[in-house]
C-alpha cells in the first residue's frame, strides 16, 4: 500500500511540474517614450520572449515600430572562487639503514577561480510616427 502512495505522489509530481505555464520574459533596457528604446530577452529566448517583446514595442510606439539592430550583447561578468585547504599527513616513504623515512605533514591548499560573461539578446527600435507623414517601413 506504501508503494502505491509513493508511486501515485512522485507521478502527480511530475506531472505538476510539467504543467507549470512558461512565463515570458522581456523587459525595458533603455525606453524613449513614443520614439523608441532597447528591449532586452534571454539569450536562448522562446517566441513567447519574442512576442512580449513585440508587445512592449507596440505599446511604447503606439503601434508601429522598425527593428534598427538586434543581437547577443554582454552585460556583465560572474566570477566564482573556491579554495580547497588541506592538510597533509605524515607517511612513510622507505626506510634507510633499517630507519623509517618520513614525508612530514604540512598544510596547501588549492585556489580556483572561474569568471563567465553574463549575456542577454537586445532589440533596439525607433518607433514610426504615420502622424507626421512618415512612410510605413515595417508593421509589426
Amino acid at each position: 500500500m506504501k508503494k502505491i502512495i509513493l508511486f501515485v505522489s512522485a507521478t502527480s509530481l511530475l506531472i505538476g511540474c510539467q504543467a507549470m505555464p512558461y512565463k515570458p520574459y522581456a523587459r525595458n533596457v533603455k525606453l524613449s517614450p513614443k520614439k523608441g528604446g532597447v528591449v532586452a530577452m534571454n539569450t536562448e529566448y522562446r517566441d513567447e520572449d519574442r512576442d512580449k517583446a513585440s508587445s512592449i514595442m507596440k505599446r511604447n510606439c503606439l503601434g508601429e515600430y522598425d527593428i534598427l539592430e538586434e543581437g547577443e550583447v554582454i552585460t556583465g561578468t560572474t566570477t566564482s572562487s573556491n579554495t580547497d585547504n588541506y592538510k597533509r599527513s605524515n607517511h612513510k616513504v622507505g626506510s634507510i639503514f633499517g630507519l623509517p623515512v618520513v614525508n612530514s605533514g604540512g598544510q596547501g591548499s588549492n585556489s580556483r577561480a572561474t569568471t563567465v560573461q553574463n549575456k542577454e539578446w537586445q532589440i533596439r527600435y525607433k518607433c514610426l510616427n504615420v502622424a507626421k507623414g512618415k512612410s510605413k517601413k515595417r508593421v509589426r
